[in-house]
């Protein structure tokens, strides 16, 4: 709730969506799928990613871009301002964003012979006698669905940020 009033600025209905809004909520939605993909499929079903090395490089790239975004979001909630923390949300995750992709990329990647050899997910193939589908096919899909961090750059605006330089101009 606290994510949607700042970057709004306003109650969120489908009348007052925009273009710009329903690009970044697609993303967001990209972005939320994916982490729950990498979070209970990948590492949760699968026991032997659990033990890998990508597993911290994933988890410690999410939480360092959460450590300073759900701050300033309280700060923002009770209308206070920490210059620091502000050029910090919006900034550090400029270098962390293509990190935590890099990380679940490779954690996908790690999945894929898991996937195929242990036939987890796959759909049968009713027409083709002991053929299945993997799941394997579906997380390549995924793979190339990822959200680049040119296509977040380009339309990611600071929109408290222009809101208050606005109010104190006038």
């Amino acid at each position: 709730f606290i994510f949607f009033r700042e970057f709004y600025g306003k109650k969120t209905t489908c009348t007052n969506l925009n273009k710009k809004s329903l690009f970044i909520e697609f993303n967001l939605v990209k972005v939320v799928a994916g982490r729950n993909v990498v979070l209970f499929v990948i590492f949760g079903c699968l026991e032997e990613m659990q033990s890998r090395s990508i597993v911290f490089f994933v988890f410690y790239a999410w939480s360092s871009m959460e450590i300073f975004r759900y701050p300033f979001y309280m700060l923002a909630y009770i209308d206070t301002e920490w210059q620091l923390l502000t050029w910090l949300r919006y900034n550090l995750w400029i270098p962390l964003y293509p990190l935590a992709v890099l990380a679940e990329a490779v954690a996908v990647i790690q999945s894929l012979p898991i996937f195929d050899d242990t036939r987890l997910f796959s759909l049968p193939l009713p027409g083709f006698r002991g053929r299945s589908l993997s799941f394997s096919y579906t997380l390549q899909v995924y793979l190339v669905l990822i959200p680049t961090p040119s296509q977040l750059y380009s339309k990611q605006t600071p929109a408290g940020l222009v809101k208050k330089h606005e109010r104190k101009s006038h």
